[in-house]
């Protein structure tokens, strides 16, 4: 976890420099933050606030006179810096809200997930990312189904996939992965699958 955060590194070098954040980097932190929440334990919190904490105390060190007035809302400020602080806070929870819910289950995200009809490609995923033939393998459909199957769980937020090399893997999303692990007939299936 903690190399995920280096982008953090970044921010506090740019704003001694006075350079402008480098591209990218609230997205990352929208990412990051997004990923963190929706892990099971505190202890990924507890880093997270722990480095963001270390940046910003960073940041502000090095940080000019006048953006420090501006986070703290004095007078001191022009109205232009001010605005764009608060502007920028805004900004990025809207970036935080929208990323999570680009990626949040609708109210078919437990349905799909406990379904007997996707029980076995769940409990498989839960197991082990997977190649749509070994899914056909480990469900004994044909690969078609398979993919058609993996489709929808895509499009609820369910699975996702990564391309390693020439190879297709699919595997849950951490939003499902933590909803599966509580539901006991699937954590069984996945343990059985591994053992």
């Amino acid at each position: 976890m903690l190399a995920a955060w280096n982008f953090l590194e970044l921010v506090a070098r740019a704003v001694g420099a006075g350079a402008d954040l480098p591209s990218g980097v609230a997205t990352a932190a929208a990412e990051q933050i997004e990923e963190v929440l929706a892990s099971p334990g505190r202890a990924d919190l507890m880093e997270a606030s722990d480095r963001l904490v270390a940046c910003v105390h960073a940041a502000l060190a090095v940080a000019p006179p006048e953006t420090l007035v501006a986070i703290q809302g004095g007078e001191g400020a022009s109205a232009a810096v001010r605005a764009a602080y608060i502007l920028g806070q805004f900004s990025f929870a809207q970036m935080l809200v929208s990323q999570s819910a680009v990626r949040r289950a609708d109210d078919r995200f437990l349905q799909t997930l406990t379904s007997p009809r996707y029980r076995r490609y769940v409990a498989a995923l839960m197991a082990a990312d997977c190649s749509g033939q070994d899914l056909a393998e480990a469900t004994r459909e044909r690969e078609e189904t398979v993919s058609r199957k993996l489709r929808a769980l895509r499009e609820l937020g369910i699975a996702e996939w990564r391309r390693e090399g020439t190879h297709i893997v699919n595997f849950l999303t951490p939003a499902a992965r933590s909803a599966a692990a509580c539901v006991p007939s699937l954590a069984k299936s996945a343990r059985w699958r591994l053992g």
